[in-house]
């Protein structure tokens, strides 16, 4: 680990240390500054941060696996573009690259100078001096900024052609592929004289942002005027602070305080706001503590210099066997400029954006050695030049020179209009239902895009709607019938849906016909064994790897109160396994409404059971007559007694890790179970122990309890032993 020396100073009598410690810095590189503004909301750790030069032959880190060598080392300095690659969100570019930067990039730095408040320290490397150093900062008289002129921009697509991406990518929405995309344009200028230095101060001065940054490396320069913090780490403390939802501000202050107030309360805003913030929420529980990750404000308003933001602040605490580089990956790039979901989103931005886009919506920030990591949103004005404080830059693919390149999507500029364009579309359905599915069905299989499905459709709206999460997340699978003949001619419907249902979602349909008598006994559960035994034969004989069925939350409310009818113990009253063998059921958070809410308002085709209505069967039984007078016991009902069945499944668990550690050293012997007395002897309370350890090999718990305790039998028989 890189020792430093720590000196800290009092400027108080030093106002104008900012522009003392970025003018001080001049021609230096390569150079990292960020500036807080002194923003009052965002509890940043420093004012403004100055890193500088490096003392490492090698002084570039490019590379994911150099970086992960040298955290933890010494402060690093640096960005990821938007096309570095992790491990979970892979969309390799196809699309021009007209500046070409690393995916990553950071150095270590010899010189380190930290603001907050009134007090700078530095921390140099023991052979610098940093007094003399602070001397020449506090006398040095800031020089006279450059000037600068209108800069005509130009958009790399035409007005017709952004229409037709715009057109297409409505496509993809109206079919599912995505519900959200940010499709960004870019702007750039030919032969342009400027200053790099006088056009950040120019930024900076009109946005005012709470995470600024200025960074010359290499003859390049980049400057962004964000105002999202991407991500933060302090320890194992994880945060994320989404911005979705923006408005301009007003002089008038009345005027300006109804309009911050519409924004909080602008439905779509909201909805995409939240959408974004589920996504956020999945990508850090891939790297989070389990039950950690909590969404501490949502949808909170605030001001900057020219708009109004709506914020959502996610918080976790990381699992201590990732790195701050998992940590990035896990996220990047960031929800709030790519769409939902991510993975589907990227790669339509692939198709249709015209060039990468590098290091604009990447992440610029520094990782500190104590488990430290700030990123803030990239918002950037870049480009790269010759070694001239000013020169003209050409654009253009084969100019030896490199451009200009502009790209913002705040409403900040040197004139106050847009440097870029983007557009965000969305589709007006429960987002909140498709990011919970997601981060269910992530929750359960890790790697969902890794297995191929086979999924039961009976024709009902479960089901139905179930195939259709699938599809907006490109899972593979396939589907699955099983026409009983029951219902003459509507059970011939019913299979005529599922495989038009296929065929619109162009996924593979087995069908089968397995014909019931309808006067026979059991019916269901004669059902249940052909339906199972049907998709058993399909996976063996497919390249499918899980079956799902959609059973959801309120078949579980029905299964509690259909085994309490039979007396069932703890497992059976826990109800539905979500995950049992090669079977899932990623359905079961959501609650019937949720489901046809979704349906209906998707405009989906399914099929009405009518025997579903018939109270003949104790399951129909129970839904129509038992739970709707319980529902109207509590608000709170359903809700909470899933909770309690989540607490048995939870308790049986916890008792069946138990009884492996009781049996751990019984031993068989030949035909015989040999058991130590001393394994069951202080078991408490005696006769719960005794019934999950003797039940399963047929024996009678009570004169196992007399055997063992009274000795008033001397011998047990079972069904087995």
């Amino acid at each position: 680990m890189v020792t430093r020396s720590k000196t800290v100073y009092n400027v108080t009598n030093h106002p104008d240390i900012k522009a003392q410690l970025l003018d001080w810095a001049g021609d230096s590189s390569p150079i990292a500054w960020y500036d807080s503004n002194d923003y009052p909301h965002q509890n940043n750790d420093f004012d403004a941060i100055l890193a500088l030069e490096t003392f490492e032959e090698n002084p570039w880190h490019t590379s994911e696996k150099e970086l992960q060598t040298v955290l933890g080392s010494d402060w690093l300095f640096g960005f990821f573009s938007y096309e570095y690659n992790t491990a979970w969100e892979q969309v390799a570019p196809t699309n021009p690259s007209f500046l070409s930067v690393p995916q990553l990039q950071f150095f270590k730095p010899k010189k380190l100078w930290l603001l907050k408040g009134d007090l700078l320290t530095a921390l140099y490397l023991e052979s610098d001096n940093p007094a003399f150093d602070f001397e020449r900062i506090t006398n040095s008289i800031t020089r006279t900024e450059a000037s600068l002129t209108a800069i005509d921009m130009s958009p790399r697509i035409s007005k017709d052609v952004y229409l037709q991406h715009a057109s297409a990518l409505k496509q993809h929405i109206m079919r599912g592929d995505i519900y959200e995309v940010n499709y960004c344009m870019e702007w750039y200028a030919d032969e342009v004289d400027v200053s790099p230095m006088a056009l950040f101060n120019a930024l900076n001065r009109i946005g005012k942002p709470p995470f600024s940054a200025f960074l010359s490396f290499d003859n390049t320069y980049l400057m962004s005027a964000s105002p999202e913090r991407f991500l933060q780490r302090r320890g194992d403390a994880l945060m994320s602070q989404p911005i979705k939802g923006t408005a301009a501000r007003h002089e008038d202050a009345v005027m300006d305080k109804s309009v911050a107030e519409a924004l909080k309360l602008d439905a779509k805003e909201r909805a995409e706001n939240i959408m974004i913030t589920d996504l956020v929420r999945n990508d850090l529980s891939r790297i989070a503590k389990k039950g950690s990750v909590v969404v501490s404000e949502q949808c909170a308003v605030y001001p900057f210099a020219q708009v109004h933001q709506m914020i959502s602040t996610v918080k976790a605490q990381c699992d201590p066997a990732f790195t701050s580089l998992d940590v990035v990956n896990a996220c990047f790039p960031m929800g709030s400029m790519t769409g939902a979901p991510k993975q589907r989103a990227m790669e339509l931005i692939n198709q249709y954006e015209h060039g990468q886009r590098g290091l604009y919506s990447g992440a610029v920030g520094y990782l500190h050695p104590m488990a430290i990591l700030i990123l803030m949103w990239l918002s950037a004005v870049w480009f790269m030049m010759r070694l001239q404080n000013t020169c003209p830059l050409m654009w253009g693919v084969h100019s030896p020179q490199l451009p200009i390149h502009l790209k913002n999507t705040t409403n900040v500029s040197l004139r106050s209009k847009p440097l870029s364009v983007f557009w965000q579309i969305k589709k007006q359905f429960p987002i909140s239902m498709v990011q919970r599915f997601s981060d269910h069905i992530v929750s359960l299989l890790d790697t969902p895009k890794k297995h191929r499905f086979l999924l039961g459709v009976s024709g009902g709206v479960d089901s139905v709607v179930l195939a259709h999460l699938l599809h907006t997340l490109q899972i593979d699978f396939g589907i699955a019938h099983v026409n009983y003949g029951l219902r003459g001619a509507d059970s011939d419907a019913d299979e005529q849906l599922v495989r038009d249902l296929a065929a619109s979602l162009n996924v593979a349909c087995h069908v089968t016909q397995s014909p019931i008598d309808p006067a026979a006994s059991g019916i269901q559960e004669k059902a249940r064994d052909l339906r199972y035994s049907w998709f058993t034969e399909v996976l063996e004989s497919n390249t499918y790897d899980t079956i799902l069925t959609a059973h959801h939350a309120d078949d579980q409310l029905e299964t509690l109160f259909m085994r309490l009818t039979r007396a069932s113990g703890l497992e059976g009253l826990g109800g539905i396994h979500d995950k049992k063998g090669a079977l899932v059921r990623p359905l079961l958070p959501f609650r019937k409404d949720e489901i046809l809410a979704f349906a209906k308002e998707q405009k989906l085709q399914w099929r009405e059971d009518v025997s579903n209505s018939s109270t003949k069967y104790l399951r129909n039984a129970i839904r129509h007559k038992v739970l709707p007078s319980f529902m109207e016991l509590s608000t709170d009902a359903a809700a909470n007694t899933l909770t309690s069945m989540q607490h048995l499944r939870d308790a049986y668990e916890g008792i069946q890790s138990q009884l492996q550690n009781i049996t751990s050293d019984w031993k068989q012997q030949g035909e015989a179970l040999k058991i130590p007395f001393s394994s069951i002897d202080a078991l408490h309370p005696k006769s719960f122990w005794l019934h999950h350890l003797f039940a399963p090999y047929g024996f009678d718990v009570k004169e196992v309890e007399k055997l063992l305790v009274t000795h008033a039998v001397k011998k047990c028989t079972g069904e087995k032993y």
